[in-house]
C-alpha cells in the first residue's frame, strides 16, 4: 500500500512542478525609451517591449519606423 500512495505522491508533485513552469517568459516592459522598429512595421518604445507583444518579431531597424510619428515621453 505504502507504494502505491508514494507512487500517487510522485505523479501529484510533477504535475505542480508541470503547472509552475510557463510556457512562455514574458519580461516586464522596461519604461527606458529606445525606440525600435519591428519586423511587422510597428514602432515600439525597445526591443524587450516589442518581444513581449510578439515573440516571432524582429527588429528591422533602430528609431521609428518609416511614417510613425517620433513619440517623445514625458
Amino acid at each position: 500500500m505504502s507504494l502505491k500512495i508514494a507512487f500517487i505522491c510522485l505523479i501529484v508533485m510533477s504535475a505542480a512542478v508541470a503547472r509552475a513552469v510557463p510556457d512562455e517568459v514574458i519580461y516586464p516592459c522596461p519604461t527606458m525609451y529606445n525606440p525600435v522598429c519591428g519586423s511587422d512595421g510597428n514602432t515600439y518604445p525597445n526591443s524587450v517591449c516589442m518581444i513581449n507583444k510578439d515573440p516571432t518579431l524582429t527588429v528591422k531597424h533602430d528609431g521609428n519606423c518609416e511614417g510613425d510619428v517620433e513619440f517623445v515621453p514625458r
